[in-house]
């Protein structure tokens, strides 16, 4: 009995000493390329909620990024970019600056190609957690 409470108690001990994995994200402001690099460290620690959707009328695309943060003091920054479909690869058409404290909300449109497929990527740093995503895709 006393092997088995020392066993559960060493693979409790053992779980819980486990990091979760984080990436880090480089961000060049144009249109693009984004790195990430493995570093070890809490996933979240600063950001309570993020949400990114485009959405279509006629050919106008609305990229809607929302970022949150737990402490209203936590900057917020990075970039939004609106991505189109061609060739067998996402290329880049626009880009937005993202900044702000504890929370930001940007919507911005951008005339489309009729035919063609769009999401949205972002890449932030909220406070010490650096997060990048992808939106949902629509064709126009």
């Amino acid at each position: 009995m006393l092997k088995k409470i020392l066993l559960v108690c060493f693979v409790s001990v053992l779980f819980m000493s486990q990091s979760i994995h984080a990436d880090a994200t480089t961000v060049t402001p144009e249109c693009g390329q984004t790195t990430i690099s493995n570093e070890t460290g809490n996933r979240w620690s600063d950001t309570q909620y993020y949400s990114i959707h485009v959405s279509s009328s006629g050919n106008t695309i609305t990229s809607l990024l929302s970022v949150v943060a737990y402490n209203t003091n936590t900057s917020i920054s990075g970039m939004m970019y609106l991505e189109r479909y061609d060739g067998g690869t996402w290329k880049c058409v626009k880009f937005w600056a993202i900044s702000g404290k504890g929370k930001v909300s940007i919507s911005k449109t951008y005339n489309g190609t009729n035919g063609k497929k769009y999401r949205a990527r972002f890449v932030i740093r909220v406070g010490s957690d650096n997060i990048s995503d992808t939106s949902n895709e629509i064709t126009l």
